[in-house]
């Protein structure tokens, strides 16, 4: 099983726009073979003081069976629809892939 997290950086005032596309998509990716895992998540302010609240950052946390199924989600038709859908409204996006040790 692999683990992915992937930071969005929303333009100012576009959170909603992006989270409207992620919600549509959303069950088609569940359904995705080797899925375990997807959903999108903001912060929440939790009074610790190392935490950093960031009201433009929308996180997406999956798991993965394997790397096939990654790379099989990433080529969907649905999942290359919505990355053109929400270009315009992404200042930018960064990714982690993560296995357990």
């Amino acid at each position: 099983m692999i683990s992915v997290v992937t930071t969005v950086n929303i333009k100012e005032n576009e959170k909603s726009k992006f989270l409207e596309k992620f919600k549509a998509v959303l069950p088609k990716v569940k359904q995705e073979h080797g899925c375990i895992e997807y959903f999108a998540a903001i912060d929440i302010d939790s009074k610790i003081p190392i935490q950093e609240l960031n009201e433009k950052v929308i996180m997406v946390l999956e798991k993965w069976a394997d790397m096939k199924s990654l790379h099989d989600h990433l080529a969907t038709p649905h999942i290359q629809i919505f990355l053109k859908e929400v270009q315009d409204i992404v200042e930018n996006i960064s990714i982690k892939v993560l296995q357990e040790i």
